[in-house]
């Protein structure tokens, strides 16, 4: 960066265009529909065990305020345990996708449909005051011209076609509130 030249460059060239389909949507590809499949149906007979009031839900011990914000999506406030306060703020507001193929980068900082993914963010709130929060996700890779044979930075998904090497990285914000603002966190 100091001497304001390029040391290297991962340039392999053009690849031809596959010949076959890659095309997930294909009927080809993707072989018949499923007409096997039954509804599913959940109910509850007595209604629900939670409440919401405004911004607030309340279920067993357990209260919080549901927000969402335009950069951070769904957000957490004020949660508690039988009255006494745990997390002031909990969100995952930024994320980033590193691609392992040096062509290809990736970087988003707020949530629903980011590119080619569709993520969903489960938060679990247990009896026993365990807290956990799942990320799961759903989309269709992002793909580009296959060189062949191993290749370190893609896996061939189709003929001609490969899948770079990636990965999904979150950054979760817990505003820890343990019992109340008298605590610190101090790192030795």
């Amino acid at each position: 960066m100091v001497s304001a030249r390029t040391v290297d460059t991962a340039a392999e060239g053009q690849r031809p265009v596959p010949a076959e389909s890659g095309d997930y949507d294909d009927r080809v590809v993707r072989g018949p529909e499923r007409t096997t499949l039954r509804p599913i149906e959940i109910t509850q007979p007595e209604g629900p065990s939670f409440t919401v009031e405004g911004s607030l839900l309340r279920w067993q011990d357990w209260s919080l305020r549901v927000g969402f914000d335009e950069r951070e999506g769904l957000t957490l406030h004020q949660i508690e345990l039988g009255g006494r306060p745990v997390i002031y703020r909990a969100s995952v507001p930024e994320m980033v996708v590193p691609y392992g193929d040096p062509r290809f980068r990736y970087w988003q900082a707020y949530f629903t449909t980011v590119g080619n993914y569709d993520y969903g963010f489960y938060w679990y709130f247990y009896l026993d005051g365990t807290i956990e929060c799942e990320v799961k996700m759903t989309g269709i890779v992002f793909t580009a011209a296959h060189p062949g044979g191993d290749h370190p930075y893609s896996t061939e998904v189709a003929p001609g076609l490969g899948a770079p090497v990636h990965q999904h990285l979150f950054n979760a914000r817990l505003d820890m509130s343990v019992d109340g603002l008298a605590n610190a966190v101090e790192e030795v």
